[in-house]
């Protein structure tokens, strides 16, 4: 498997040594007990689990009008995944991205009212636990208000850049700084 096959696999699937074994509800009691479960030590250990963050590659999705939606859903998962509250999405090329299906969450709602003033006048909208921001159509700009978005975004939420068309040779420098290109 190559490098870049190895990272992607370490990032989506868990390995085998930090899953928790499974363990039978029957072989958790013993026989003659009253019947309720014995109190789980494991639980505060889910909690502090649950409380830490892992790192999220940062993620192009490169392709035609239909990576728009594939990085959507991508940059969801990988908040999920993270730990994250909420994902930005941000799309050049594309008429005019739609926003993640579902109701936007309060985190969803906020970081999109914060990033609206640093989007330069973009289009911004919110849905689900992810936010949508369309790039300028001129690639120069569009590598400006992605830098900017990113800075705005820092460790705050999963960010995926998704090209829709052919790209210029302004994402170039872009590109080359993601730690993932998925071509669709």
């Amino acid at each position: 498997m190559s490098e870049l096959g190895s990272r992607l696999a370490s990032f989506f699937v868990a390995p085998a040594a930090t899953s928790p074994a499974f363990i039978p509800p029957s072989a958790t009691r013993t026989p003659g007990s009253s019947g309720e479960p014995p109190s789980r030590p494991r639980a505060a250990a889910r909690v502090r689990r649950s409380a830490t963050r892992l790192d999220i590659p940062s993620v192009s999705v490169v392709g035609d009008c239909d990576a728009a939606p594939f990085a959507v859903d991508l940059s969801c998962a990988l908040a999920a995944r993270g730990r994250r509250r909420c994902a930005v999405v941000a799309v050049w090329g594309a008429l005019s991205p739609a926003p993640p299906r579902g109701h936007a969450t309060r985190a969803a709602e906020q970081l999109a009212g914060t990033l609206a003033p640093a989007c330069m006048g973009d289009e911004t909208c919110a849905g689900g636990r992810g936010v949508v921001v369309a790039l300028p159509p001129d690639p120069a700009a569009a590598v400006v208000a992605y830098d900017a978005l990113v800075a705005a975004v820092e460790d705050v939420a999963a960010m995926v850049l998704a090209l829709c068309g052919p790209r210029s040779d302004a994402f170039d420098a872009v590109l080359a700084r993601q730690g993932v290109l998925v071509l669709t």
